[in-house]
Parts: C-alpha cells; structure tokens; sequence
C-alpha cells in the first residue's frame, strides 16, 4: 500500500506540472516610399498549443532618406536637414498596439552660389552647380515591445489575422529663406508577435506513466515476498 501511495503522489505532481512554452511569428515588409500603410498578417494562437499567459508585439525598421537642396542665394549657405520616422502595430479595428520613432539629422554646406537654374537635378542637358543631392539618410527604427496579459481574444484561434503597419516621416529644414529642397524617405518595418503559454502532459502520457510506476511498484513487492 505504500508504494501505491507514492505511485499516486508523484502521478498528482506530474499532472500538476506546467511547461512553459513560446510561438513566435514575424514579418517584414518591402522597402517603399513614405507614408504608407500596409496589411500583413500574423499567427494567431492556436488553443490546442496550450494556455496563453502573455501575447508581445514588436515593432522595428529601416528608413533611408535622401535630400536634394538648391542654393538660391549669391554667397554659400549653411543648412540643417532633419527627418523623423514613426513606425505602428495597429491591431484589427485601428487601434495602437506599439509604436517606434528615430530621426536622422545632418548639416550641409552650400558652397556654390545660385547657378540660375532650379531643376533638382532631374533634367540631365543641365549640370547644375548651386544644386547638392545627400544620399544614405538611414536611420535604423529600433525595437519596441508591448506586452498584453489579458483580453486574448481577437488574438486566439487558428491561421492568420491581419494588423496593419503605418510608417510616416517628417522632415525640418532650418535655412536661410533662400534655398530650394525635397526630400524622398523610404522604410521598411518588421512586426513581430511573440506568444507564451504553458502547456500539461497529455492524459495519455499521465496513463503511460501510471501503468508503468504501478509495475514498477508490483514487481518490487512481489520481489520481497
């Protein structure tokens, strides 16, 4: 009989017993010009994994920029170009899930005066001097999490459900009044679903388990008879 008892023990503490687990999904987007908003989609959480405890999402990027700037003035001009872009995990309905943001801020000089002619460098019959392109504007979006531990409904069930991602970017330039600009930014965003759950030993192997303690446990004793 005691040997029954433990049998009985350690099979109540191993049903007890719960694992902790983690499914993660993630996916990137293409590299497209600003703004912009984009659906893509996720795993949702499948109850047969187990019960979920937690549901984190993530939210990171890159955005590269480029700025043109035409001197229209007679003497060399100082310029400071700035940019700031927001990326956001919107969930099914519109709602903020996480939000990341980074500028990228440079200075420029524009040595040559005014040439007299404004085309950006888009005609190529023109080689203008008054006109500078900055390329590799890139500022990296870092990561950003937001945790939910409770109200897992819209994120349970089985496939894919769709979230939206809005990347935007807004650019400040400080000058003199005599300077032409544009700027072009183009980002790419990685959102991330991180679920953790926690998973019980199936009856079957509770079963398995038993049936071999109690023989474990009947050999033994009949050994000692």
């Amino acid at each position: 009989m005691k040997k029954l008892a433990i049998v009985v023990c350690i099979l109540l503490l191993f049903a007890g017993v719960a694992n902790a687990a983690q499914h993660t999904d993630s996916v990137t987007t293409s590299l497209t010009k600003t703004d912009w908003i984009k659906t893509l989609q996720l795993d949702k959480f499948d109850p047969i994994w187990g019960h979920l405890t937690s549901v984190t999402f993530q939210i990171s990027g890159l955005v590269n920029g480029t700025c043109g700037l035409e001197n229209l003035a007679d003497t060399p001009t100082e310029v400071s170009v700035s940019y700031t872009a927001t990326l956001t995990l919107l969930r099914p309905g519109g709602a903020t899930l996480v939000s990341s943001a980074a500028t990228c801020s440079n200075n420029y000089t524009l040595a040559n005066p005014y040439d007299g002619v404004i085309c950006f460098g888009e005609d190529p019959d023109i080689n203008p001097t008054s006109y500078y392109t900055y390329t590799g504007l890139d500022v990296n979006v870092p990561l950003m999490s937001q945790m939910i531990t409770s109200n897992f409904a819209d994120f349970i069930g089985t496939g894919k459900m769709d979230f939206n991602v809005d990347a935007r970017a807004r650019s400040r330039t400080e000058a003199s009044g005599n300077v032409a600009l544009k700027y072009e930014t183009n980002a790419e965003a990685t959102a991330t679903v991180i679920y953790e759950y926690t998973t019980t030993p199936e009856p079957g192997s509770l079963i398995a388990l038993c049936t071999g303690l109690v023989g474990i446990a009947g050999l033994s004793f009949r050994r000692r008879k």
